[in-house]
């Protein structure tokens, strides 16, 4: 019998703890994610663990179609094309809007931090990255001057995961991460308008190791709601708010045990303090 079947259950109960102790001076964080899938299931629970550790306003956007590669952000971008679902969350709530612009969601407000990300299957490949990513750059740049550009790595494909967008990685889930981290270091690290990385692949690859194993997907490649989302939005926090993920109490409404939690909470930190690793 599995071990986790022995740990004692938590259940939430309530509204989250108090907020960290950790004092800032400037309470309010902005997000826009330009995504796809990834992106929703890393900021699924990202407003309420930035509410947790003392963010006072919260501005979260998303501009989702799925598995969005970089080559269609630009053409989306360039033409303006209202081919995105935007979702947004200011409330602890997300909403959405079909058919939104993405110079439209540029241009809603002065965000503080921009993401982009490659489609999950194209991670590896810094081939599938060039002219597209600068040229989208280029673009964001040019309405949002100011904002902050991140770049969110995403995670390598659970090893029993049948997709075809596997098959370049040999289907070897180690082989796939290591490429992940090898094209993140050629295209994104050389490129100082990225002020940070998002390590939500490091984070995913780090718990793979402890009590969950290789479980933490949902369906191979898009996160599992009660586990891979927590640990991603723990990740984001963690770089974009200086969030401790390990002295955050807040969890979504599932059951855990101890140590589960406590695995989850430890893989976001260690993603964050060791986020390119070569396994």
């Amino acid at each position: 019998m599995r071990k986790w079947i022995l740990c004692v259950a938590i259940i939430l109960t309530g509204a989250a703890a108090t907020a960290q102790s950790q004092q800032r001076t400037d309470k309010r964080i902005s997000i826009l994610a330009i995504g796809n899938s990834f992106s929703v299931d890393a900021m699924q629970y990202l407003y309420d663990i930035l509410k947790e550790d003392g963010a006072e306003e919260i501005v979260l956007g998303n501009l989702y179609i799925g598995g969005c590669t970089l080559v269609r952000h630009e053409a989306n971008f360039r033409l303006d094309s209202p081919s995105y679902k935007y979702y947004k969350n200011t409330d602890g709530k997300w909403t959405f809007t079909e058919h939104f612009s993405p110079l439209g969601a540029l241009e809603e407000r002065e965000w503080d931090y921009i993401t982009m990300q490659q489609s999950s299957g194209l991670s590896g490949q810094p081939d599938s990255f060039e002219p597209y990513l600068d040229q989208l750059i280029a673009m964001v740049r040019e309405k949002c001057p100011h904002a902050r550009l991140v770049w969110h790595m995403t995670w390598a494909y659970q090893q029993d995961s049948r997709r075809s967008y596997f098959e370049p990685y040999g289907y070897d889930q180690i082989r796939m991460f290591n490429a992940i981290v090898s094209t993140v270091r050629e295209m994104i690290l050389t490129r100082p308008v990225f002020e940070k990385v998002i390590p939500a692949g490091t984070a995913v690859q780090y718990l793979r190791k402890g009590h969950y194993g290789d479980n933490i997907t949902r369906d191979g490649y898009h996160l599992s709601h009660n586990v891979g989302r927590y640990l991603a939005a723990l990740t984001w926090a963690a770089t974009l708010y200086g969030t401790d993920p390990e002295k955050i109490t807040w969890h979504p409404p599932f059951t855990y045990c101890e140590e589960g939690l406590a695995d989850i909470r430890k893989a976001a930190a260690d993603a964050v303090a060791n986020p390119f690793p070569t396994l």
